[in-house]
Order: structure tokens, then sequence, then C-alpha cells
């Protein structure tokens, strides 16, 4: 008996691992996913904040040819550092994906949902691996 309830014990986590586990996607396929909770990844190709203080994180080109942007309002702005620096790096935004206008959007309300990737130390990494079947 204590062995079975240690196996659906495991097998539960296990489950809720990976459900909880959360791959990105493109800019290019982030439509796919409009009101669910989702990370995007792409390149931060403008930054810019306008005259109301509300900060656009334009992904994958500029305005008006943008694939997807990360939106940060005034009131959360102080939470975040310099997003300026963010421009042309590999950038993951996660939240809930919005559609307004023929766009697609997350909202950033805390600085957890916006990460740097860095696709240098991964590719470093998967050739280390290769070579010494380690990571």
């Amino acid at each position: 008996m204590r062995k079975t309830f240690f196996i659906l014990a495991v097998l539960l986590c296990t489950l809720t691992v990976s459900i909880n586990a959360q791959s990105a996607v493109s800019t290019e396929n982030a439509k796919n996913f409009v009101n669910k909770d989702t990370t995007v990844v792409g390149v931060a190709t403008q930054v810019n904040t306008t005259k109301s203080g509300v900060t656009f994180i334009n992904m994958d080109g500029k305005f008006p040819e943008n694939k997807f942007s990360a939106i940060i309002y005034k009131d959360d702005s102080s939470k975040f550092e310099d997003v300026k620096k963010m421009e042309g790096k590999t950038i993951e935004v996660s939240g809930k994906i919005q559609e307004y206008n023929g766009k697609y959007n997350i909202v950033l309300k805390e600085p957890k949902q916006l990460k740097e990737v860095d696709h240098k130390a991964e590719k470093k990494s998967a050739k280390a691996t290769k070579k010494t079947g380690k990571k």
C-alpha cells in the first residue's frame, strides 16, 4: 500500500512539474496563445517611452512592423531598471497575451516578467555537451 502511494505521489509531482514547465514561444506564434499565460521570446528591436510614460518594448521589428510588444505602464515603470538596455538583446516576456488592434502584447507589471536571454551561453553549453557528452 505504501509503495503504491509513493509511486502515485511521485507521478503526481512529475505531472505537476511538466505542466508548470513552460517553453517559450516565438513572437510569430504568440497569436496562438491569446488570453493564456505564456512566455514569448524575441529580439527587443525598439524600446520607446511615450510622453505619457508608457514604455513599449517592440520585439522582432520596429513599430509598426513589430511582431509583438511588451508594455510597461507608467504606474509600474519605477519597478523596472533601465529597460532601454534591453534594446538589441534577445528577451523573454511572460504573462497573459492580449490582442489590441491586430497586434499582440503582454503587459509587464513585475520585473520577473522580463528576462534577458543569453543565447551565446546556451550555444556554448550545447557545444560542450556535444563534445563531452556532459552538461
